[in-house]
């Protein structure tokens, strides 16, 4: 199937509450729809962006996608490894290269009549996820954990990293309110310095945490390791893992027991693929995560954490939209 044109659709979702986090905060889902069109169908893709992560915002993916998109007219849309290694001499744009990609795997199961886990080599359809709960007042945040709790989800993933002993205090009493049996992960998103993370971790030890997710700035390698070191929660790392590179300095370094991968971030499932088996042959644990998407990128990210395993899922994003352009079935 030649690719014939590209068309792109911004979307702006309200969420249901402000979503808080250490390096700041959003009130909208604010992604690019990519639809790639061929001789025979349509293929959907979503670009998630992140300023802070990614520098990319939804008017600089539409403002490279004619540059990306002439680069794969005319190839046949099957060709998704030569179209990936073809995207990659083009720097960065990490999440404009990701809604190509889903799109790409979208023609690739209407083309087989076939979902997307299947071929991607498993026959597994289903993983619990993790939600997760903002940075936000000790009482909101009870409350909302409660709410998460009776609605059936049994890991909950609490933001970190503003407010060293607020942080502590807010996951002791989390802890405290939902007993013994719910998981708990902890997620900085860079919020703290050596110190500040070492205290913390010393702080909730005992809260039976399963992990404490980028604890410090993304390029603080080094710190991050040695922390590491005497850690007894295990330290997985997130925004200092983009590509297969940065995997590489995070193996030499010894700096992390555990992965985030997400497809925004990787540009795709193509190379999200090569990162996670590169961990595995490293014993490290992965876990798929998203950035804002909609159901749409969400599906994405499921059908490839089950193709390859994942430990964990963080696929959550599109429980807080206050309305969807999808629907997972």
């Amino acid at each position: 199937m030649k690719i014939k044109k590209i068309r792109l659709q911004e979307i702006k979702i309200p969420l249901k509450r402000k979503f808080v986090i250490a390096s700041g905060s959003s009130e909208y889902s604010n992604n690019v729809l990519i639809k790639i069109i061929t001789d025979e169908f349509i293929g959907y893709g979503e670009a998630s962006p992140s300023l802070h992560v990614l520098g990319e915002n939804t008017g600089a993916i539409q403002s490279i996608m004619p540059v990306l998109f002439e680069k794969i007219k005319d190839f046949d849309s099957n060709d998704i490894r030569g179209i990936s290694r073809i995207l990659k001499k083009i720097p960065n744009n990490y999440s404009a290269k990701a809604g190509i990609d889903l799109a790409l795997y979208d023609l690739l199961g209407k083309e087989l009549g076939s979902p997307l886990n299947k071929i991607l080599g498993t026959s597994k359809v289903f993983m619990d996820t993790d939600i997760t709960i903002g940075i936000m007042d000790d009482d909101e945040a009870l409350i909302l954990a409660n709410e998460y709790i009776s609605q059936g989800f049994r890991s909950l993933k609490i933001k970190v990293g503003t407010d060293l002993k607020r942080d502590i205090e807010r996951v002791k009493k989390i802890r405290e309110a939902v007993g013994e049996k719910i998981e708990l992960r902890i997620d900085a998103n860079q919020g703290y310095n050596f110190h500040q993370a070492r205290d913390f971790i010393n702080s909730v030890k005992n809260l039976d945490i399963e992990f404490i997710e980028q604890p410090m700035p993304y390029f603080a390698l080094e710190n991050i390791s040695e922390l590491r070191k005497d850690s007894p929660i295990p330290i997985m790392l997130d925004e200092s893992l983009k590509n297969i590179r940065d995997l590489y300095e995070i193996i030499n370094k010894r700096a992390a027991d555990l992965i985030n991968i997400k497809l925004m971030k990787t540009s795709g499932i193509t190379d999200a693929i090569s990162i996670a088996e590169l961990a595995r042959s490293y014993d490290i644990g992965i876990m798929v995560g998203c950035m804002s998407e909609t159901s749409l990128g969400i599906s994405a990210g499921m059908h490839f954490a089950l193709a390859i395993d994942a430990d964990y899922i963080d696929l959550d994003s599109h429980f807080n939209l206050q309305f969807d352009i999808a629907k997972i079935r």
